[in-house]
């Protein structure tokens, strides 16, 4: 290349969409979790997208939360201190019509409760890549639910 030039890169198709839009489109994910080093892991393989990630310890800071932003999608461990998912499950019902079917639980076990609500979830341990895989499917689902 000769002094001045430049090589401009191709753009991918969804930064096409956001120059066009104007704006960046975030999706904002809440994670409930109680222990500290599986939350902190699971943030940092969600921010290798341009996602949105806040970090609360248990079900009554979730919902805290909840009443005070939006969230498009919450990963929600479901045996927690001071509240379990079941009642987490049914409070951000209560709260947000609609919003307790974005949850996807991340448990050690899988029981009848988590079956019977139709959510996602996924069972510890699990590895990162299926993790985001994961996600990002289920953030492609409710985009094309918002079209």
């Amino acid at each position: 290349m000769g002094e001045g030039e430049c090589v401009i890169q191709p753009l991918e198709l969804k930064d096409k969409f956001r120059i066009l839009l104007g704006k960046v489109a975030t999706t904002r994910i809440l994670i409930i979790e109680d222990d500290e080093a599986i939350a902190n892991l699971e943030k940092r393989i969600l921010e290798q997208e341009p996602y949105e990630v806040e970090i609360v310890s248990d079900g009554v800071e979730g919902l805290n939360n909840i009443k005070n932003q939006n969230y498009n999608i919450i990963i929600s461990d479901y045996t927690m201190p001071r509240m379990k998912g079941d009642e987490f499950y049914f409070k951000v019902q209560k709260l947000n019509k609609g919003l307790e079917k974005r949850i996807i639980f991340v448990t050690g076990f899988i029981n009848d409760f988590i079956e019977s609500t139709g959510n996602r979830y996924l069972v510890k341990p699990f590895s990162n890549k299926l993790f985001l895989e994961k996600i990002k499917e289920f953030v492609t689902y409710i985009n094309s639910q918002a079209t």
